[in-house]
């Protein structure tokens, strides 16, 4: 079997995604622990970091790598389909993350910054590096997500609706939202944590559709050569 196919190999046990698996542990660890050492503005001590949408995204996307590394460790076949669905939303997720935060950083940074921001590096490490490494797992090492488009739907809405009230939970009554652009009136709040769930949804149908040309075009090189 050349490099290049078993680089390419979407069955457990691929030793390149197990490895980037276990870079990906330890990035996504070290930066949640150096988050924990930051100091919050005032307004946003209270809740802590659990607040921020950024670090939710860190944990699922935590979670996937952890769920990687046991089932290329020990060949779980029979998780092969939930790894599937927590690639989905993982990626998702960060794609959205990644988007926004560099949309808002290089235009709006007032909408989505309170206070002096982190260290670009650990910037870096949240805002960029879960998105690149889940795009390399899901198009080189996985195949095509069986979450169907009504499901991929009805899960990013659930995780939306999950947040408002995971951040109605955290905050006390006096406190800011953990982002200004939320620090508005309730039915403009509803209006962008629906636009969230859209365009989660949008990098869901997206992300599935690279997949299959890049799948395709990957193929039709191999037949070439």
């Amino acid at each position: 079997m050349s490099l290049s196919s078993r680089f390419f190999n979407r069955q457990i046990g691929n030793p390149f995604s197990l490895s980037l698996s276990w870079v990906n542990l330890f990035f996504g660890v070290w930066s949640y622990q150096e988050e924990l050492k930051l100091e919050l503005p005032t307004q946003l001590q209270k809740a802590g970091q659990g607040q921020f949408f950024t670090n939710v995204s860190l944990w699922i996307t935590i979670a996937y790598f952890s769920l990687n590394i046991l089932i290329h460790l020990f060949e779980v076949q029979r998780l092969e389909k939930f790894r599937g669905y927590l690639n989905a939303v993982a990626l998702s997720l960060e794609s959205i993350v990644t988007t926004l935060y560099w949309g808002f950083i290089l235009t709006c940074k007032h909408l989505i910054v309170s206070g002096p921001g982190i260290p670009l590096t650990l910037d870096l490490a949240i805002h960029l590096l879960p998105f690149v490494s889940l795009s390399l797992e899901y198009f080189c090492f996985l195949k095509r997500w069986p979450v169907t488009y009504t499901h991929a739907l009805v899960i990013m809405y659930t995780l939306v609706i999950a947040y408002w009230f995971w951040l109605k939970y955290l905050l006390q009554a006096d406190s800011l939202y953990p982002y200004p652009i939320l620090d508005v009136d309730t039915s403009s709040r509803v209006l962008t944590f629906a636009l969230v769930g859209v365009l989660l949804f949008l990098s869901f149908c997206l992300n599935k559709y690279f997949h299959s040309v890049i799948v395709k075009v990957s193929h039709d090189t191999k037949k070439t050569v």
